[in-house]
């Protein structure tokens, strides 16, 4: 456990240094879920609601964009390789460009968590974390997902001054996949602080 001291350095919200980052936990959230975010909060921020879901749907004309150029890709890799045998190689990172849109596209989805706070909405796929302001961000909205018991959650806009690019992939294909009940919570919470602070 870190000393008091230390964790102040760190610019994590806390009060009391005996319950751990959060002064406050908010309620039904997971401590594992409230630790991914730790390390990013800052010194005067909490978080208010907090959910795990999978990346979203993403924009459609980057979906057949994403389709044609990665099957290209592979085309020409397979048809070069026949023909040259190592001259295939130089079609390996067009290959692994492809596969790469196709995650932006929401064709491969990723676990995604979701943070809300007083200041703004942060996100954590993986190793990528990205964060807007509520002033960056039109109003929440919650639609039916494929799956029955999932809900997407997309946004009215998403500000394009931000250039992180996980930020990028939210503005194109919304925040993600969860339960009906994270959704609502998240949403209720992001719309809620937007109008508060307008």
């Amino acid at each position: 456990m870190f000393e008091h001291k230390e964790k102040e350095a760190m610019g994590v919200g806390f009060e009391d240094a005996d319950i751990g980052f959060f002064a406050e936990a908010p309620v039904n959230i997971p401590e594992k879920l409230l630790q991914k975010f730790e390390s990013v909060l800052l010194s005067d921020e909490s978080i208010i609601a907090a959910a795990e879901g999978k990346t979203g749907k993403g924009n459609i004309a980057l979906k057949i964009f994403a389709v044609c150029w990665t099957a290209f890709a592979v085309f020409w890799t397979a048809g070069a390789s026949m023909a040259g045998g190592l001259f295939g190689l130089f079609g390996v990172p067009f290959i692994l460009v492809g596969i790469g849109q196709l995650k932006s596209a929401g064709f491969i989805r990723r676990k995604i968590q979701v943070a809300v706070t007083g200041k703004r909405v942060i996100f954590r796929c993986g190793r990528q974390v990205g964060a807007l302001y509520y002033e960056d961000l039109g109003e929440a909205k919650i639609f039916p997902s494929a799956d029955p018991q999932l809900c997407d959650i997309m946004f009215d806009w998403v500000s394009k001054k931000n250039r992180n690019a996980l930020v990028g992939e939210i503005a194109t294909g919304g925040i993600c996949s969860m339960s009906a009940e994270d959704a609502e919570n998240i949403a209720a919470a992001i719309n809620n602080n937007q109008r508060s602070i307008r």
